[in-house]
């Protein structure tokens, strides 16, 4: 059974704190929920609202297996980091295809991961709207 345990958004245009939802490196624009990324451009949710807290859901959950689906489309990846004690790493890549694509993680049991983000990467131009875990 799936279950939608968080979803990652974009904010609002003019919303007066944008990096608390994601951050932008390189030739990025933020529309009204939007972002659109070209050549190199990345975008990552390496934030307050946009990581999902992996070691409390282990923790504190009967939670077990995960996935994640970038709604995004266009020339580019999706990436999966795994940050454990200040260490990242990139535990699952996809190119972006149709619409939206899904990543799976396996078991949280077999990890010791603290928080996971999602970061997109423009190999020409791409949209992103969100993330669902």
């Amino acid at each position: 059974m799936k279950t939608l345990l968080q979803r990652s958004m974009l904010p609002a245009a003019g919303f007066a704190e944008p990096l608390l939802y994601a951050r932008c490196i390189g030739d990025v624009t933020l529309g009204d929920e939007i972002a659109t990324l070209r050549q190199g451009g990345q975008l990552t949710f390496d934030t307050s609202f946009g990581v999902f807290h992996a070691g409390r859901w282990r923790r504190l959950t009967t939670v077990d297996h995960i996935a994640v689906r970038v709604v995004a489309s266009g020339a580019g990846r999706a990436e999966v980091v795994a940050v454990t004690r200040s260490r990242e790493q990139v535990v699952a890549t996809a190119l972006l295809t149709g619409e939206s694509v899904e990543l799976a993680l396996g078991s949280l049991a077999d990890t010791t991961w603290g928080v996971v983000y999602v970061r997109i990467i423009a190999d020409g131009e791409c949209t992103v709207r969100r993330v669902e875990w």
